[in-house]
């Protein structure tokens, strides 16, 4: 005689939210790309936050990569200094349009969440013109973007580098005071490479 279960398959799941590995190997760990080792993932991401600092820093003026707000455009004008860019265009300097090659992108970056290195411009988003990306995320001006990996990196930075308190207080600065300078120099400190007890995760 045939049970239940033979004629019917397996009882259905019990309702109720996924467990966290179970939605996690759904998503293929919310992974794109080529296959890599999380010790990979990590320093890909280090270099990719060090480029986004260091190409912040070229499109500073002096003042500012020092930490000293920019000067007056007229008073720029007069002695010759720096003069910034308007302050509802933000420079995306290092960054080009992955559709037009435009190159900065100036106003809203547009960074793509399903491929690696894909960026355009509003105006090739809204054109639909998307150089192969797609689930764009809004990226207003670099500032914003390096806050936003500065807080990842908060969270998780004593599970990588234990061995380096030297990298941050004991208390979390508050990132919406700090300034592109010291944005750029808290990114630019942090490690190339990770300890190695970090590969036994793996």
């Amino acid at each position: 005689a045939l049970g239940s279960a033979a004629l019917f398959g397996p009882p259905p799941p019990l309702p109720g939210p996924a467990t966290p590995g179970r939605l996690l190997s759904a998503s293929g760990h919310m992974q794109f790309g080529a296959r890599e080792a999380p010790a990979e993932a990590l320093a890909r991401g280090v270099r990719a936050l060090k480029f986004l600092a260091s190409s912040t820093v070229q499109g500073l003026s002096p003042l500012q990569a020092v930490g000293v707000a920019a000067e007056d455009p007229l008073v720029g004008d007069i002695l010759g200094g720096f003069v910034a860019a308007p302050r509802n265009r933000a420079v995306h300097t290092g960054f080009v349009c992955d559709a037009s090659g435009v190159n900065p992108i100036t106003g809203d970056r547009f960074k793509a969440t399903d491929k690696l290195d894909c960026d355009v411009t509003e105006a090739c988003r809204r054109a639909g013109s998307l150089a192969g990306g797609g689930g764009f995320r809004k990226i207003p001006s670099s500032d914003v973007a390096m806050r936003w990996a500065l807080s990842a990196v908060l969270s998780w930075w004593q599970l990588v580098w234990e061995n380096r308190a030297d990298l941050f207080q004991a208390a979390q600065p508050d990132l919406q005071r700090l300034s592109t300078a010291a944005l750029c120099e808290a990114i630019c400190n942090l490690p190339d490479g990770v300890q190695p007890v970090f590969d036994l995760l793996a």
